[in-house]
């Protein structure tokens, strides 16, 4: 299955969020996500997303991820 990376604007995370089955993660790597934290969201940062993806599943199950 093809996969695809689409950009979203502020304002559209701000939608999304108010959305009750969208969970937002923040997949940026640890030194760039504190430069503006994403309230809310879940971080897993790029360089081991993979390795985690296990306890990611778990934690969004029910939801439709989202990552920023």
């Amino acid at each position: 299955m093809a996969r695809s990376i689409s950009y979203i604007t502020g304002s559209q995370l701000l939608s999304l969020k108010r959305r009750p089955n969208i969970a937002i993660i923040d997949v940026r790597d640890d030194e760039r996500s504190y430069d503006g934290h994403i309230a809310g969201s879940l971080h897993y940062a790029s360089d081991s997303f993979s390795d985690k993806i296990s306890n990611l599943v778990q934690q969004v199950k029910g939801s439709w991820p989202k990552l920023c």
